[in-house]
């Protein structure tokens, strides 16, 4: 009997997958790592100490790192989509495992440079209480005689009134926002932890839509890491404790319901989303583009999302919109971490100027022209029909953006090995779910690198939408945004133009050029690959 060794195809299967693994684990390890080591450290922001003494400029370069690290799970997804069933769904659990231990290790973690927390506990204990939350002010809640329900709850909240950012203004959050405010008051009245499980409670939501979402759009649950292990989302979320928790579910449960071709629940979900953030709202052309041939139902729809819209103004219109709402004040003066508004609002400022007309205009005008620019651009994302996503269609539509596959199941971008019954592929139509999904990703991208303010928190509107086009233009803000937070340490030296003249262009200026490498790579690909078949 001849005994034969393996050969080399076989021990390269065997030692491959554990190759592979061994590299999740690895990436997973170094991420809950520096995750700890932010949690240790964390006591060093607190409020005890100066902004002179903050370690800001560490923690901006940790984050950074962090998001270089992250941008390795690219091509890390792509290899391991190519391993068999068995060894996706051990990496699959990794993924889900150390996703959990990201958010565990800051749950009780000092914010880091951060306060707007402050203003949720707030805004929750006035909801709860029954009282307006837009009818005046922290600071003018304090002036009220005491014994009033409002002066009560300034008197219980110390530190949290105290600490309260603009205190001047009234709040800004809407009214869905406000209920999860409630909320978390509700479980225990000025608890930042309280205010964390709600966090996390909208975290689980969109971790399970998405997984829903990539069925639908026929690729594989390994995508999700891109929104998983993501180092800003795990640092604004859990640490920062910021409220773009709550309006990604609703944002992730509309794009879902209009794939499976339920208008009306698609609509309601949007609609709850601009409850919670107005700027979902200019995402309604996209979900509603398959109704065109329906005059009733997108008359029915348009009407839905219209009393939705009257319904979240009208506490914010009943407390008084002046120069102390915070809306008014948003819209008219917010303008941070950008390269390129300032450079729009000055051209503003000039051409207003040159035309005779008042030069504080130059704000709002800047505002509307971007504002324009974003609806066209989402009115073009939607004008081609989107096929299957409601008349069930099975025509495929072409891909929007990069990262490969339109949806194919035999793709390496989009493959779905994982056997779980409720992890393979939707009997729908893939293509399309992942057409729609992409044109949303690039309509948020829009929005996102047009925004007057683009604080880290943002880059949470399109982190999701990362898992249907992992653009590597767009991955790299991860990396770059954390560089926001250099920005206390030059305010504490008295030197912010530092940051705004230059930090913002070393953030943005890769991440554009990036962008616009990929587009034009796009552009070129079929010359390249026709002189390649000639």
């Amino acid at each position: 009997m001849v005994t034969r060794s393996p050969c080399p195809d076989t021990a390269g299967h065997i030692i491959g997958p554990r190759l592979i693994l061994a590299s999740w684990i690895g990436v997973g390890t170094v991420l809950s790592l520096l995750a700890a080591l932010l949690a240790w450290a964390s006591p060093l922001f607190s409020y005890d100490y100066d902004l002179k003494d903050l370690p800001a400029l560490p923690l901006a370069a940790g984050l950074s790192f962090a998001g270089l690290i992250f941008l390795i799970l690219l091509p890390l997804i792509r290899t391991s989509l190519l391993q068999p069933p068995k060894q996706q769904r051990r990496i699959l659990m990794v993924i889900l495992a150390f996703g959990v231990i990201l958010r565990a290790l800051l749950l009780w973690s000092e914010p880091a440079l951060e306060d707007d927390y402050q203003r949720y506990m707030w805004d929750g204990a006035v909801t709860a209480n029954g009282l307006n939350p837009y009818a005046r002010s922290p600071k003018d809640a304090a002036k009220q005689p005491p014994g009033s329900l409002a002066r009560d709850l300034v008197e219980q909240s110390a530190p949290v009134h105290e600490r309260i950012n603009h205190a001047y203004l009234k709040t800004i959050y809407p009214p869905v926002t406000q209920g999860a405010f409630a909320l978390a008051y509700l479980i225990k009245p000025w608890s930042l932890i309280a205010w964390r499980l709600v966090v996390l409670l909208g975290e689980g939501a969109t971790l399970g839509l998405l997984l829903l979402l990539l069925r639908e759009a026929g690729r594989s649950p390994l995508w999700m890491a891109l929104y998983w292990w993501n180092p800003v989302v795990v640092k604004e979320l859990i640490n920062s404790a910021h409220m773009e928790a709550i309006v990604t579910p609703f944002v992730l449960a509309a794009f879902l319901a209009a794939i499976r071709g339920r208008l009306l629940a698609s609509t309601t979900a949007l609609g709850f989303a601009m409850g919670a953030k107005i700027w979902p709202a200019m995402l309604a052309p996209l979900i509603w583009r398959s109704a065109v041939s329906k005059p009733k139902v997108l008359a029915f729809c348009v009407l839905l999302l219209a009393a939705l819209a009257v319904l979240w103004a009208l506490p914010p219109w009943l407390g008084g919109i002046d120069k102390t709402s915070g809306f008014v004040a948003y819209a008219q003066r917010w303008k941070t971490g950008s390269a390129l508004f300032p450079q729009i609002e000055a051209l503003a400022h000039w051409l207003l100027r040159l035309a005779g007309l008042p030069t504080s205009w130059a704000p709002l005008g800047a505002r509307g022209v971007l504002a324009a620019v974003f609806g066209l651009a989402v009115l073009a994302l939607a004008w081609r029909p989107i096929s299957g996503t409601a008349s069930g269609s099975t025509s495929g539509s072409a891909s929007i953006s990069g990262g490969g596959s339109t949806g194919s199941l035999g793709s390496a971008e989009g493959i779905v090995h994982i056997n779980h019954a409720w992890l393979t592929p939707s009997a729908g139509n893939p293509a399309a779910a992942l057409d729609l999904m992409r044109r949303a990703g690039l309509a948020v991208a829009v929005l996102l690198l047009l925004s007057p303010s683009q604080f880290p928190w943002y880059s949470i509107w399109l982190a999701p939408f990362l898992c249907f086009m992992p653009s590597i233009g767009l991955l790299v803000i991860t990396a770059m945004i954390p560089l926001y937070y250099t920005a206390f340490y030059f305010i504490a030296i008295d030197q912010k133009e530092v940051f705004r003249n230059s930090i913002t262009w070393i953030i943005w200026l890769p991440v554009w050029t990036m962008l616009l490498g990929e587009i034009y790579w796009r552009r070129t690909a079929w010359r390249r690959w026709g002189r390649g078949n000639r």
